[in-house]
C-alpha cells in the first residue's frame, strides 16, 4: 500500500538482476470483523494492502517492463492471485 516501498523493491531487483521478469501480486489481509465492528483504520488498511497495493504493485512492475528488451518476444509478467473471498464473501469479515 505504499508506493515508495512498491518503487524501491523494483528498483533493488533492477539493480540486482538488471531486470524484472515476473511481479507476483499474492498479498492480503484482512480483519474477521463484521460491518458493525470493523472501524475506518481497519478498512483503509485492508483496501490499502488488497487494492491501491496490487494497483501500485502492476503499474510499477508495467513501468520497468516498457523499459526492457523483449526476451522471446516477451518484456515480463505479471501475475495476480486473489483468494475465493475475492468472488465468494467469507462471513464475519466484512472488509
Amino acid at each position: 500500500s505504499d508506493w515508495s516501498a512498491v518503487d524501491a523493491l523494483v528498483g533493488a531487483t533492477v539493480d540486482r538482476f538488471g531486470r524484472l521478469d515476473v511481479m507476483v501480486n499474492n498479498a492480503a489481509i484482512y480483519t474477521s470483523t463484521n460491518l458493525i465492528a470493523t472501524t475506518p483504520e481497519q478498512w483503509n488498511r485492508v483496501i490499502g494492502v488488497n487494492l491501491t497495493g496490487f494497483f501500485y504493485c502492476n503499474k510499477r512492475a508495467v513501468t520497468q517492463m516498457l523499459t526492457q528488451a523483449p526476451v522471446n518476444e516477451v518484456r515480463g509478467r505479471i501475475i495476480n492471485i486473489s483468494s475465493q473471498h475475492g468472488m465468494v464473501a467469507c462471513p464475519g469479515d466484512f472488509p
